[in-house]
């Protein structure tokens, strides 16, 4: 999906991460991801990122609830971003997800580059929450694995 207009400008408790909020996106990444083993590779992607600034998250009493991220893309690196989210499952249908994620479009077109939102074809409330911070379909890509 391409980003074609800012549609929400109230972003609430969301903020750009920065590297000293690792171990709270740790807790998060652990809480939303229990299959996933961190160890050895999470900080390094973490403090990487936020070092360019490509992590957005939405805080409620001081915990993270809802995570932007968006991860390099090959070719295009600091041109064109995707942006993906995550949010607690306790913490969805509140508009923390919506914040968060306008917030990231909006930092990263402040810098000079171009958000787009990637999710599966069926992610219905994913395609939904990206329309309502400012996306457009634009195309569908086919990913082939070996």
């Amino acid at each position: 999906m391409e980003f074609v207009r800012e549609r929400v400008r109230e972003y609430g408790d969301a903020r750009v991460l920065k590297k000293s909020d690792y171990l709270l996106y740790e807790e998060f990444f652990r809480e939303t991801s229990p299959a996933a083993n961190p160890d050895g590779w999470l900080r390094e992607y973490f403090e990487e990122k936020a070092a360019k600034e490509y992590f957005t998250g939405y805080f409620l009493n001081d915990r993270l609830v809802s995570v932007c991220d968006a991860p390099d893309m090959p070719y295009l690196e600091d041109v064109i971003q995707h942006t993906g989210i995550v949010t607690l499952r306790s913490e969805r249908r509140k508009g923390y997800a919506r914040r968060t994620a306008a917030l990231a479009a909006h930092h990263l077109i402040v810098n000079g580059i171009c958000p787009q939102w990637e999710c599966r074809a069926d992610n219905t409330a994913s395609i939904a929450l990206a329309e309502a911070v400012g996306y457009e379909k634009y195309g569908l890509a086919y990913i082939l694995e070996e």
